[in-house]
C-alpha cells in the first residue's frame, strides 16, 4: 500500500551499491513515485571522492532495475542529478523543485555527521532505513578499486553493476591511483594527534571583466584540474595578508588590499579529502587596473596560469572530451556562488 504520493532518495551512490538498491525497493514499497537525487561537483571530473560521473551512476542504478522489476514499476522510478551548492539553502530548494506536490518521504539512514543534510527537508516525513542492510559502506568499495582489489567487493554489488564497473570504468580510474596514496599519507601523517586538526586556507579570484583567473594544478592532488590561487595560512600573518603572499608566489600578481570586492567563507566539512579544511576566499576585481597584470607569470612551481571566460564554465563534464574543462574540489560551485552577484 503506498502512503506517500512520492519518496525522495538523497545521495552521492559512488558507487551504487546493494544497500541503495535496496533502499529504492523500500522506497517503491511505500510510494506511488520514487526520485533519486544522484548528487556531485559542479565542474569536477574523476576524483577519488567522486570517481563515477553522475551518468554512469545513472547507468548503474538502471543496470540494476532492468529485467528484475516490472515496466509499470519502471515508469514510477524517476532519476535526478542535482549540483552541489555552497549555499544549503539554495541546495535545498533545488531539490525540493525535482519533487511535485504530495505528500512526500525522505528516505535515508542518519549514518553520521555527513547525513546532516536529512534534517533540512522538516516538512518531509522521514524514514529511516537503519535496521535494514546499511552495512555497506562506498568507501570502502572505492579504496578496493584504488588497491587493485576490486574483486573482493563483488558481493557487495548488485552483477550488472560490478560487470559496467570491471568491463568499462576502472581503467579510466587508473590515473586517481596517486591521489589516493596522496590523501592516505596526507591523513596518517596527523592521525596521531590528540585533536582533530582544522586546516585555514586563503583562496583568490582575480576578476577581470568577465574572466576569472585559473591555475591547471601540475601536482597531486588533482593534477590538471582548475584551481583558485590558494595556500595554507602561515601563523604569523592575517587571512588576507596569506591571500596575496600566495597570489604572488602562484601567478606573480602583486595586488593592493584596496581591490578586494567581497569575501566569501567555505566551510563545508566535507569538502575536501584532505580533512577540516575552511578555506576565506577574497574576490578581487582588477578590471579598471589591467596594468597589474605585467607581472602575471605563464606558470609556477604550482602549475600554469590562464584565464577562462565565466561563460566557459562547464556544469557537466565530458569524460571522452580531452579539452573539458574540470574543477578543483568545489572551486567551480563557490566561483558559480559568488559571480551570481555579478550579473
Amino acid at each position: 500500500m503506498n502512503q506517500y504520493d512520492h519518496a525522495v532518495y538523497i545521495g552521492r551512490f559512488q558507487p551504487f551499491h546493494k544497500s541503495h538498491w535496496e533502499t529504492i525497493k523500500r522506497a517503491l514499497s511505500i510510494a506511488k513515485n520514487v526520485h533519486v537525487v544522484v548528487g556531485y561537483e559542479r565542474g569536477s571530473g574523476r576524483t577519488v571522492k567522486n570517481p563515477f560521473l553522475p551518468n554512469e551512476i545513472e547507468d548503474m542504478i538502471l543496470s540494476c532495475n532492468y529485467g528484475i522489476l516490472p515496466s509499470a514499476v519502471n515508469d514510477r522510478l524517476h532519476i535526478h542529478k542535482c549540483p552541489n551548492d555552497p549555499d544549503d539553502s539554495v541546495w535545498v530548494q533545488n531539490v525540493k523543485s525535482l519533487v511535485p506536490d504530495g505528500k512526500t518521504a525522505l528516505i535515508g539512514f542518519k549514518k553520521d555527521a555527513s547525513s546532516y543534510y536529512l534534517n533540512l527537508f522538516p516538512e518531509w516525513e522521514f524514514v529511516s532505513t537503519e535496521g535494514h542492510d546499511t552495512t555497506l559502506n562506498a568507501t570502502d568499495i572505492r579504496a578496493a578499486i584504488f588497491k587493485d582489489q576490486f574483486h573482493t567487493v563483488k558481493k557487495d554489488l548488485c552483477l550488472t553493476v560490478y560487470n559496467l564497473i570491471e568491463q568499462k570504468l576502472l581503467s579510466p580510474l587508473r590515473f586517481l591511483k596517486e591521489d589516493y596514496s596522496y590523501y592516505e599519507s596526507y591523513k596518517d601523517s596527523w592521525s596521531k594527534s590528540p585533536y582533530t586538526p582544522v586546516f585555514v586556507t586563503a583562496d583568490a579570484i582575480v576578476k577581470w571583466g568577465h574572466k576569472t583567473l585559473w591555475i591547471k594544478r601540475g601536482k597531486v592532488p588533482g593534477r590538471g584540474n582548475l584551481a583558485f590561487p590558494r595556500g595554507f595560512v602561515e601563523a604569523n600573518e592575517t587571512v588576507l595578508d596569506g591571500c596575496l603572499r600566495e597570489l604572488k608566489e602562484e601567478t606573480g600578481l602583486i595586488l593592493d588590499k584596496s581591490l578586494v570586492m567581497g569575501t566569501f567563507l567555505a566551510d563545508n566539512p566535507n569538502r575536501s579529502l584532505r580533512g577540516r579544511v575552511i578555506s576565506h576566499v577574497f574576490v578581487f576585481d582588477i578590471t579598471s587596473q589591467p596594468d597589474v597584470l605585467g607581472n602575471l607569470k605563464e606558470s609556477t612551481d604550482e602549475g600554469c596560469c590562464f584565464w577562462v571566460d565565466i561563460s566557459d564554465t562547464q556544469d557537466n563534464v565530458d569524460p571522452h572530451d580531452p579539452y573539458a574543462l574540470t574543477f578543483f574540489e568545489d572551486h567551480l560551485s563557490i566561483l558559480t556562488h559568488i559571480s551570481k552577484e555579478w550579473t
